[in-house]
Protein backbone atom coordinates (compact mmCIF):
# COMPACT_ATOMS: atom_id res chain seq x y z
CA UNK A 1 0.00 0.00 0.00
CA UNK A 2 2.69 2.34 0.99
CA UNK A 3 4.14 2.09 -2.48
CA UNK A 4 0.89 4.06 -3.92
CA UNK A 5 1.22 6.82 -1.17
CA UNK A 6 3.19 8.83 -3.61
CA UNK A 7 0.84 8.43 -6.38
CA UNK A 8 -1.65 9.44 -3.75
CA UNK A 9 0.53 13.22 -3.28
CA UNK A 10 1.05 13.52 -6.12
CA UNK A 11 -1.91 13.96 -7.79
CA UNK A 12 -3.45 15.96 -5.68
CA UNK A 13 -0.29 18.88 -5.81
CA UNK A 14 -0.64 19.00 -9.49
CA UNK A 15 -4.06 19.58 -9.29
CA UNK A 16 -3.83 21.47 -6.72
CA UNK A 17 -1.42 24.04 -8.56
CA UNK A 18 -3.95 23.92 -11.58
CA UNK A 19 -5.78 26.80 -11.23
CA UNK A 20 -2.72 28.87 -10.19
CA UNK A 21 -0.66 27.95 -13.27
CA UNK A 22 -2.02 31.25 -15.62
CA UNK A 23 -0.24 33.18 -18.24
CA UNK A 24 -2.19 36.27 -16.62
CA UNK A 25 -1.45 35.48 -13.31
CA UNK A 26 -2.46 39.10 -12.48
CA UNK A 27 -5.63 39.55 -13.68
CA UNK A 28 -6.37 35.79 -12.96
CA UNK A 29 -9.56 35.70 -10.30
CA UNK A 30 -9.23 32.49 -7.60
CA UNK A 31 -12.11 31.66 -6.06
CA UNK A 32 -13.15 28.49 -3.65
CA UNK A 33 -16.70 26.28 -4.32
CA UNK A 34 -17.28 23.57 -1.62
CA UNK A 35 -19.40 20.84 -3.24
CA UNK A 36 -21.10 17.48 -1.20
CA UNK A 37 -23.26 15.11 -3.38
CA UNK A 38 -24.43 11.88 -2.71
CA UNK A 39 -25.00 9.29 -5.39
CA UNK A 40 -27.56 6.25 -4.95
CA UNK A 41 -27.72 3.75 -7.43
CA UNK A 42 -30.19 0.39 -8.19
CA UNK A 43 -29.22 -2.40 -10.25
CA UNK A 44 -32.35 -3.72 -11.27
CA UNK A 45 -31.26 -5.83 -14.01
CA UNK A 46 -27.79 -7.42 -15.16
CA UNK A 47 -27.55 -4.50 -17.75
CA UNK A 48 -29.30 -1.75 -16.64
CA UNK A 49 -29.04 0.57 -12.93
CA UNK A 50 -31.02 3.60 -11.97
CA UNK A 51 -29.09 5.67 -10.71
CA UNK A 52 -29.02 9.38 -9.54
CA UNK A 53 -27.32 12.08 -7.80
CA UNK A 54 -28.39 15.57 -5.50
CA UNK A 55 -26.15 17.63 -4.10
CA UNK A 56 -25.49 21.26 -2.62
CA UNK A 57 -22.50 23.39 -3.64
CA UNK A 58 -21.36 26.89 -2.09
CA UNK A 59 -18.56 29.25 -2.62
CA UNK A 60 -17.96 29.83 1.54
CA UNK A 61 -17.11 33.40 1.57
CA UNK A 62 -19.96 35.44 2.23
CA UNK A 63 -21.76 32.53 0.31
CA UNK A 64 -22.38 34.85 -2.66
CA UNK A 65 -23.15 31.97 -5.14
CA UNK A 66 -25.25 28.37 -3.81
CA UNK A 67 -26.75 25.66 -5.72
CA UNK A 68 -28.88 22.55 -4.98
CA UNK A 69 -29.35 19.52 -7.52
CA UNK A 70 -30.85 16.69 -8.34
CA UNK A 71 -30.54 14.40 -11.31
CA UNK A 72 -32.35 11.12 -12.17
CA UNK A 73 -30.59 9.14 -14.50
CA UNK A 74 -30.24 5.43 -16.19
CA UNK A 75 -27.75 3.59 -17.48
CA UNK A 76 -27.38 0.61 -19.98
CA UNK A 77 -24.14 -1.56 -19.95
CA UNK A 78 -23.62 -3.19 -22.67
CA UNK A 79 -20.32 -4.88 -22.17
CA UNK A 80 -17.03 -4.11 -19.68
CA UNK A 81 -16.01 -1.94 -22.53
CA UNK A 82 -19.09 0.45 -23.28
CA UNK A 83 -22.07 1.80 -21.55
CA UNK A 84 -24.89 4.38 -22.85
CA UNK A 85 -26.30 6.59 -19.95
CA UNK A 86 -29.02 9.06 -20.55
CA UNK A 87 -30.73 11.18 -17.59
CA UNK A 88 -32.39 15.10 -16.84
CA UNK A 89 -30.68 17.45 -14.21
CA UNK A 90 -32.39 19.97 -12.15
CA UNK A 91 -30.52 22.85 -10.70
CA UNK A 92 -31.40 25.76 -8.43
CA UNK A 93 -29.07 28.61 -7.78
CA UNK A 94 -29.36 31.51 -5.50
CA UNK A 95 -26.89 34.76 -5.48
CA UNK A 96 -26.33 36.92 -2.83
CA UNK A 97 -26.20 39.89 -4.79
CA UNK A 98 -28.02 39.06 -8.09
CA UNK A 99 -31.66 37.05 -9.44
CA UNK A 100 -31.48 33.33 -8.83
CA UNK A 101 -32.01 30.65 -11.92
CA UNK A 102 -33.63 27.49 -12.42
CA UNK A 103 -31.98 25.34 -14.96
CA UNK A 104 -33.44 21.57 -16.70
CA UNK A 105 -31.41 20.27 -18.34
CA UNK A 106 -31.82 16.58 -20.45
CA UNK A 107 -28.88 14.89 -21.04
CA UNK A 108 -27.13 11.97 -23.02
CA UNK A 109 -24.33 10.08 -22.81
CA UNK A 110 -21.79 7.30 -24.08
CA UNK A 111 -18.47 6.12 -21.68
CA UNK A 112 -15.95 3.81 -23.45
CA UNK A 113 -13.98 2.37 -20.75
CA UNK A 114 -10.32 1.65 -22.71
CA UNK A 115 -7.33 0.99 -22.28
CA UNK A 116 -6.34 -0.76 -18.82
CA UNK A 117 -3.45 -1.68 -17.47
CA UNK A 118 -3.01 -4.23 -14.28
CA UNK A 119 -4.88 -1.81 -11.64
CA UNK A 120 -5.05 1.26 -13.73
CA UNK A 121 -7.77 2.20 -16.02
CA UNK A 122 -9.16 4.74 -18.02
CA UNK A 123 -12.51 5.94 -19.79
CA UNK A 124 -13.74 8.06 -22.01
CA UNK A 125 -17.06 9.85 -21.22
CA UNK A 126 -18.63 12.24 -23.97
CA UNK A 127 -21.87 13.80 -23.01
CA UNK A 128 -24.49 15.96 -25.14
CA UNK A 129 -26.59 18.55 -22.81
CA UNK A 130 -29.57 20.58 -23.85
CA UNK A 131 -29.57 23.42 -21.28
CA UNK A 132 -33.22 25.22 -20.49
CA UNK A 133 -31.93 28.12 -18.55
CA UNK A 134 -34.59 30.03 -16.85
CA UNK A 135 -33.03 33.29 -14.85
CA UNK A 136 -35.49 34.77 -12.31
CA UNK A 137 -37.94 37.29 -13.47
CA UNK A 138 -36.68 36.61 -17.34
CA UNK A 139 -37.50 34.59 -20.10
CA UNK A 140 -36.05 30.82 -20.64
CA UNK A 141 -32.69 30.52 -22.17
CA UNK A 142 -31.57 27.37 -24.63
CA UNK A 143 -28.24 26.21 -25.98
CA UNK A 144 -26.37 23.03 -26.11
CA UNK A 145 -23.20 21.86 -24.14
CA UNK A 146 -20.95 19.22 -25.54
CA UNK A 147 -18.66 17.31 -22.50
CA UNK A 148 -15.51 14.71 -22.93
CA UNK A 149 -13.91 13.49 -19.97
CA UNK A 150 -10.92 11.40 -19.49
CA UNK A 151 -11.00 9.82 -16.60
CA UNK A 152 -8.50 7.32 -14.62
CA UNK A 153 -8.52 5.39 -11.68
CA UNK A 154 -6.23 3.09 -9.88
CA UNK A 155 -7.29 0.40 -7.52
CA UNK A 156 -4.37 1.07 -4.87
CA UNK A 157 -4.98 -1.57 -2.09
CA UNK A 158 -7.64 -4.25 -1.61
CA UNK A 159 -7.99 -5.35 1.84
CA UNK A 160 -8.96 -9.09 2.81
CA UNK A 161 -12.35 -8.15 3.53
CA UNK A 162 -12.98 -6.72 0.03
CA UNK A 163 -12.74 -2.91 1.44
CA UNK A 164 -11.05 -1.28 -1.77
CA UNK A 165 -8.94 2.13 -1.64
CA UNK A 166 -8.29 3.71 -4.82
CA UNK A 167 -6.94 6.84 -6.67
CA UNK A 168 -9.37 9.12 -9.02
CA UNK A 169 -8.21 11.61 -11.55
CA UNK A 170 -9.84 13.33 -14.54
CA UNK A 171 -9.86 16.09 -17.42
CA UNK A 172 -13.09 17.51 -19.06
CA UNK A 173 -13.47 20.12 -21.34
CA UNK A 174 -16.75 21.81 -21.87
CA UNK A 175 -17.81 23.51 -25.30
CA UNK A 176 -21.26 25.51 -25.28
CA UNK A 177 -23.10 26.17 -29.17
CA UNK A 178 -26.41 27.22 -30.11
CA UNK A 179 -27.60 30.57 -28.60
CA UNK A 180 -25.38 32.19 -26.05
CA UNK A 181 -26.79 31.66 -22.42
CA UNK A 182 -26.62 35.49 -20.26
CA UNK A 183 -25.58 33.04 -17.08
CA UNK A 184 -23.61 34.01 -14.44
CA UNK A 185 -20.81 31.55 -14.21
CA UNK A 186 -19.63 29.21 -17.52
CA UNK A 187 -17.40 26.16 -17.32
CA UNK A 188 -14.23 25.69 -19.82
CA UNK A 189 -12.17 23.14 -18.62
CA UNK A 190 -11.69 21.50 -15.05
CA UNK A 191 -8.92 19.27 -14.00
CA UNK A 192 -9.29 16.85 -10.52
CA UNK A 193 -7.33 14.77 -8.36
CA UNK A 194 -8.85 12.34 -5.87
CA UNK A 195 -9.02 9.25 -3.61
CA UNK A 196 -11.85 7.04 -2.55
CA UNK A 197 -12.54 4.11 -0.20
CA UNK A 198 -15.48 1.20 -0.98
CA UNK A 199 -16.62 -0.78 0.97
CA UNK A 200 -17.24 -4.28 0.79
CA UNK A 201 -21.07 -3.29 1.76
CA UNK A 202 -21.23 -0.96 -1.33
CA UNK A 203 -20.63 2.27 0.09
CA UNK A 204 -17.86 4.63 -1.10
CA UNK A 205 -16.77 7.97 -0.31
CA UNK A 206 -14.75 9.95 -2.19
CA UNK A 207 -12.99 13.80 -1.68
CA UNK A 208 -12.16 15.23 -4.98
CA UNK A 209 -9.62 18.71 -5.32
CA UNK A 210 -10.64 19.89 -8.41
CA UNK A 211 -9.18 22.45 -10.57
CA UNK A 212 -11.50 24.91 -12.80
CA UNK A 213 -11.32 27.61 -15.32
CA UNK A 214 -14.67 29.54 -16.62
CA UNK A 215 -16.34 32.87 -15.71
CA UNK A 216 -17.91 34.37 -12.47
CA UNK A 217 -20.11 36.91 -14.28
CA UNK A 218 -21.78 36.81 -17.00
CA UNK A 219 -20.24 40.12 -18.65
CA UNK A 220 -16.68 38.95 -17.74
CA UNK A 221 -14.16 37.25 -19.53
CA UNK A 222 -12.95 33.65 -19.15
CA UNK A 223 -10.90 34.10 -16.65
CA UNK A 224 -11.31 32.89 -13.28
CA UNK A 225 -9.48 29.78 -11.73
CA UNK A 226 -11.77 28.32 -9.32
CA UNK A 227 -10.65 25.23 -6.80
CA UNK A 228 -13.26 22.52 -5.94
CA UNK A 229 -13.07 21.20 -2.49
CA UNK A 230 -15.85 17.55 -3.53
CA UNK A 231 -16.74 14.94 -1.67
CA UNK A 232 -19.07 12.39 -3.19
CA UNK A 233 -20.74 9.18 -0.87
CA UNK A 234 -22.45 6.50 -2.92
CA UNK A 235 -24.45 3.67 -2.15
CA UNK A 236 -25.12 0.67 -4.35
CA UNK A 237 -28.42 -1.30 -4.39
CA UNK A 238 -29.51 -4.23 -6.12
CA UNK A 239 -31.91 -6.89 -6.86
CA UNK A 240 -31.30 -9.64 -4.82
CA UNK A 241 -31.25 -11.84 -7.55
CA UNK A 242 -28.96 -9.59 -9.67
CA UNK A 243 -26.25 -9.01 -7.03
CA UNK A 244 -24.02 -11.53 -8.47
CA UNK A 245 -24.66 -11.32 -12.16
CA UNK A 246 -24.05 -7.77 -12.19
CA UNK A 247 -21.00 -6.62 -14.78
CA UNK A 248 -17.54 -4.86 -12.69
CA UNK A 249 -17.81 -1.23 -13.05
CA UNK A 250 -14.25 -0.27 -12.96
CA UNK A 251 -14.44 3.27 -13.53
Amino acid sequence: MLQYCRYIVLAILIAASLPLMSQEEDTTIITNQVWADYYAYYYFKPRWEFYGDAGYRFVPKDFVWQMIHIRPSVRYISSELWEVHGGVGLFQSFFKDNPGSFEIRPWQGTKIKWPSFGPVFFSHYVRLEERIYIPHGSEAEFNFRFRYRLGTKINAYRSPNKNQLFILGYAEFFLDFGPKIQEIFSNRTRFAAGIGYKTHRDWTFEFHFVGQWGRSGKDEQFKTAERLYQVKVRRHLFKKEYQEKRIPDQY
